[in-house]
């Protein structure tokens, strides 16, 4: 501190004594003093060291300004020192998009011909095989409304699996095959694109998406009850108002509406004392008592699922199970087993928890995928006791997941070897030419604007910035 206090003392006397103004420095290392009059701006020019000044780039118009003459936005911006191969215009493709592209016909073109391009889905396919987009997550579902089109990449991952898709053979329990990858990566809309190639080829598509809300529907369960109205034990848990919207998709679906209007029951099926659903009905008549009774929802589509599989033995159908969030059918539920906390004398339909169990939550048992009854029929449609029919999916993992995206790391060793055999597929991040072809999509919708790729430095900001990522790449191509 007396140092400090003598070198300000010193400072003062000799600014004071001093006719011309002092110039201070403050170097990293300490407090430095220097007492030479500082030089106008004006008088001298920047010294650049002589390894660069090839990227010293020197306005010809630009004069020496003098000291009272006001110095104009554009000489101030004169000198640049930028990298001359960032001044040449960025190479991005005149059209995304592939001609004349009909995913029906998809083996009829070169795969050099449709890679890396964009083709968009018909209105009348968004509509009877998306349902409006009712099947898509809700990004891409923001996307159609965004960009009034549903667009697809037709990416390498996309043809691999459409390569395996037409050599499999259905006389064999259904091939299954799963994307991953990192979050973010595209596999979502890998799977849309194989979703609908599989439609235009006449199979029945099951999806089974949002998983993510079904899983985590804990407000929304009931349990197995006995005649006498007691909670059994070892019963499956009911959720009588998601099963009665996926019941609902299913028929909102055209395509998949028609060949349940087709498909028949092989049995009566009762579902209280004065209700029943007599042989011979339609599979589509089964999907709407589930839809006007929730409480019976889950059973229903548990024998809507069974029904369908017995048509794909005989024959009659071939079906591909469409899954989305895969590994969601296998990872244990948040959802609370009220049963454990109860002994078996209290377990009564009017039993709730008290505010003590509540914040206790964290020590009672949670519910596994199998004690819910609408994950068991989806699971079942995973099993090898079938025949004439494919599973195409993806396995997504979190964004605080820490071990390597693969399809073991996500699922974990036990599921990994449940759901063998399989084949994984990697959708890696965008390349170079994806990404061009991705932001010339963007600029042909006018989502980017044009100003703001103009040049081969903005496409490599853009590229550093999202790292190749295209749900990144799109949440910054939002602000420009």
């Amino acid at each position: 501190m007396r140092k400090a206090r003598n070198l300000i003392s010193f400072c003062s006397v000799t600014s004071a004594k001093q006719s011309q103004r002092t110039f201070f420095s403050f170097p990293t290392s300490g407090v430095g003093f220097c007492n030479q009059p500082a030089r106008k701006l004006h008088e001298t020019k920047p010294q650049v060291p002589q390894e660069f000044e090839s990227l010293f780039v020197e306005d010809e118009k630009n004069q020496e300004v003098s000291p009272n003459q006001e110095v104009s936005p554009e000489a101030v911006t004169s000198l640049k020192i930028v990298p001359p191969s960032f001044n040449s215009p960025p190479t991005l493709p005149e059209s995304p998009f592939i001609q004349s592209y009909e995913v029906e016909k998809h083996f009829t073109f070169k795969p050099a011909e449709v890679l890396h391009k964009f083709y968009d889905v018909p209105d009348s396919d968004f509509k009877e095989v998306f349902g409006n987009g009712l099947l898509l997550p809700p990004d891409l579902a923001t996307d159609c409304k965004v960009f009034c089109k549903f667009s697809l990449m037709i990416r390498q991952p996309t043809l691999e699996m459409l390569h395996y898709l037409n050599q499999v053979n259905l006389c064999n329990p259904p091939m299954k095959l799963f994307f991953y990858g990192k979050v973010g990566s595209g596999k979502t809309a890998c799977l849309m694109h194989i979703q609908h190639y599989l439609t235009s080829q006449k199979y029945l598509v099951i999806p089974i998406t949002s998983l993510r809300r079904l899983v985590h529907a804990w407000q929304e369960v009931l349990f197995e009850t006995d005649e006498e109205g007691n909670i059994e034990a070892n019963g499956k848990a009911q959720q009588p108002v998601k099963s009665a919207e996926w019941l609902e998709t299913l028929l909102r679906v055209k395509v998949t509406k028609e060949f349940l209007d087709e498909l028949t029951a092989e049995k009566d099926y009762h579902w209280g004392f004065e209700e029943m659903s007599a042989k011979g009905s339609s599979l589509s008549s089964l999907c709407q008592y589930g839809i006007e009774r929730p409480r019976r929802a889950a059973k229903v589509a548990a024998a809507v699922i069974g029904e369908i599989k017995r048509h794909a033995n005989e024959g009659s159908v071939r079906v591909a199970v469409v899954v989305d969030d895969a590994q969601r059918l296998f990872h244990t539920t948040p959802i609370v087993d009220v049963r454990g906390n109860l002994s078996k004398e209290d377990l009564r339909p009017k039993r709730f928890l008290t505010a003590e169990d509540r914040r206790q939550r964290t020590e009672l048992r949670r519910l596994e995928p199998m004690e819910l009854e609408l994950i068991s029929g989806f699971r079942s449609l995973l099993a090898n006791d079938w025949k004439n029919g494919i599973v195409v999916g993806c396995l997504r993992g979190s964004d605080a997941q820490l071990a390597p995206f693969t399809p073991r790391a996500i699922l974990g060793v036990d599921s990994f070897n449940s759901l063998m055999p399989f084949v994984p597929i990697e959708v890696p991040l965008y390349n170079n030419s994806e990404f061009e072809s991705q932001l010339a999509f963007y600029k042909n919708r006018k989502w980017l604007q044009t100003e703001n790729v103009s040049t081969a430095e903005q496409v490599e900001q853009l590229l550093f910035l999202s790292n190749r990522n295209p749900r990144r790449l799109q949440e910054i191509c939002c602000l420009l």
